[in-house]
């Protein structure tokens, strides 16, 4: 039996009259209840209520045994019918709880009973606006594998390794939809869960609490693949890491850090790379010792901070998420990734800008990908009230930009001046230049960071990366209708590329122009996890950027993509004071 959307919503008590837009402008992150799971059906989302309507993983179910025990799941059909083998819930390591919590994670042990594998879960976390209640469980480290039709030893697919966003703060890996992801019939897909906000990326600057958790979950996710993947037909010499937001700068960041060698061989990130300002997180332990005092710990020493945010309940720290948010719902991450150099094993030993300034990077094919319009998120947060933002911009500049510790304060209002006067010139910030705040946020929340990315990469790397620029803007499901559902915004939202590459936030029943759309995007990201190169068509080939103009696929609609070259994404006159600033501390 399938319940609709609102029926469930309102069964957890969320408001009926206001129950789309908390859904939705929060970005879809209500669902993440530990019995709820997603799937679709004939396009439109819906919600099966697991803990009533519980999948029976019974005898006839897959199994399999692998190098830690045997698993059991459930067979699916996709989105176009082909069949396929779920497998929900296996752990690649041991509940980070009790004394592990803010510990590295720690390899499973093996296991003697089969493992039911038809269950979802969600690491701790509130929605984007730290609001709303704490959903999760702490125990939540697993993964999910989706291998196409009948589990087969003899096999040996492709591996799509995919890590969800949600700005380090929430998201799980039942935000791609694995029915919409097993169209394609050549490719294991596999998404998993990481610990989330000062559970996953509290630091204390020291080796108490080095930092970074989160990270290390992936990477030992990853090291379960390259040892079990084998059991479900999976080559381990062929994963393809990809992700989204701040997945997508994960992604990036696995190219830069020492601890992912010979773990992937090639990788995606849609709207993220690992110099975007609101990944990386200065002065982390301001952050902890905050956090300790909001709970009634010790701020000192570290030890004592530990041992004490140690025997809180998760929840409680997750509630108190929303006392960071400085201004409106920002910063977007306060709690994030970390150069850890203070770290016996550093996770980031040097800036990413230095890193790949100075070649130390994976040489690896690499696809990244901006939408038009990324500054939608977080500029959405201003569609009902410009009067708050025009008013305080030259106070609060630096906080709606996260320049707050990478700037000298005392230039911080001659900086905001700037950046406002370059945008808005002498005009206030209304409903009228509505667009140019969201230029702006996209400008330096996103386009700014990928593209510098993008050119250093490929200038020190030998092998290929790829640019697309999405600039389709004729699908009914539209982020921008979310973010900022009071004002009809029009653009193309951070992320709306990601209901093509992975079926996320499928609002509506696809169109048939959504659905060729589709197909464009299984057709490039096949091609580019089984070869190393994207291809669209035979009339069309897809160039990689090199040298000082960047060099990209531009997507428009199905009969509009072509090869672009641009010297720029962004004004970068604006930004080089900035960007300077923060790459050389």
């Amino acid at each position: 039996m399938f319940l609709n959307v609102r029926g469930i919503l309102t069964k957890f008590s969320i408001n009926q009259n206001n129950w789309m837009k908390d859904f939705y402008s929060h970005f879809c992150m209500q669902f993440y209840f530990r019995n709820v799971n997603m799937v679709l059906k004939n396009g439109l989302v819906v919600f099966l209520l697991s803990a009533a309507f519980k999948v029976n993983a019974a005898d006839n179910g897959p199994e399999v045994q692998t190098p830690l025990g045997r698993v059991r799941g459930v067979y699916k059909k996709s989105f176009e019918g082909y069949p396929y083998s779920s497998f929900e819930g296996i752990p690649y390591a041991k509940p980070p709880i009790n004394e592990l919590r803010f510990e590295e994670p720690v390899p499973v042990e093996p296991w003697n009973e089969v493992i039911d594998a038809t269950k979802s879960s969600a690491c701790p976390q509130r929605d984007l606006k730290g609001l709303g209640p704490v959903i999760g469980e702490e125990d939540c480290l697993y993964l999910n594998i989706y291998v196409p039709g009948e589990v087969n030893t003899k096999n040996s697919y492709d591996i799509h390794f995919l890590i969800h966003g949600g700005a380090l703060m929430n998201g799980s890996g039942q935000m791609a939809s694995d029915s919409f992801m097993m169209d394609n019939q050549n490719v294991i897909f596999v998404s998993f869960n990481y610990r989330l906000g000062p559970l996953g990326f509290l630091s204390t600057e020291d080796n108490e609490v080095p930092g970074n958790n989160g990270m290390k979950d992936q990477v030992m996710a990853l090291k379960w693949l390259r040892d079990n993947i084998h059991s479900f037909g999976g080559n381990p010499q062929s994963i393809t890491i990809s992700g989204f937001s701040a997945g997508g700068s994960c992604v990036h960041l696995l190219y830069l850090s020492p601890w992912s060698k010979d773990l992937f061989i090639r990788g995606i990130s849609n709207s993220g790379s690992a110099i975007s300002p609101w990944f990386l997180k200065e002065k982390p332990l301001i952050f902890a010792q905050k956090l300790a005092a909001d709970v009634g710990c010790p701020t000192s020493p570290t030890s004592a901070l530990k041992a004490c945010l140690k025997e809180k309940p998760a929840n409680l720290l997750m509630e108190q998420i929303e006392n960071f948010m400085e201004y409106v719902h920002l910063p977007i991450s306060p709690f994030g990734v970390v150069i850890d150099t203070w770290a016996n094993n550093p996770f980031l030993p040097e800036h990413p800008y230095s890193l790949l300034e100075r070649g130390k990077i994976l040489d690896l094919p690499w696809i990244v990908s901006v939408n038009r319009d990324e500054g939608i998120f977080p500029s959405g947060y201003f569609c009902t009230d410009q009067e708050a933002i025009n008013r305080d911009f030259l106070d609060k500049a630096h906080l709606l930009l996260d320049y707050n510790y990478t700037y000298p304060e005392k230039d911080r209002k001659i900086f905001a001046k700037k950046i406002r006067d370059f945008y808005f010139g002498q005009n206030d910030i209304s409903e009228e230049n509505f667009d140019k705040l969201t230029q702006m946020f996209g400008d330096r929340l996103f386009k700014s960071g990928i593209e510098i990315s993008a050119k250093l990469q490929a200038s020190a790397n030998k092998e290929s990366v790829y640019v697309y620029f999405f600039n389709y803007d004729e699908s009914i499901n539209k982020l921008a209708d979310f973010f900022c559902p009071e004002m009809k915004v029009s653009g193309i939202a951070h992320c709306q590329d990601t209901v093509f590459a992975y079926g996320c936030f499928l609002f509506h029943e696809l169109a048939e122009n959504d659905k060729h759309m589709k197909k464009i995007f299984n057709i490039f990201m096949n091609s580019f996890i089984s070869k190393g190169k994207p291809f669209i068509s035979e009339n069309l080939e897809w160039l990689p950027t090199k040298g000082n103009n960047l060099s990209f696929m531009n997507i428009t609609n199905v009969d509009n993509i072509k090869m672009d070259t641009a010297a720029s994404l962004y004004p970068t006159d604006i930004w080089s004071e900035l960007n300077k600033s923060e790459f050389q501390n």
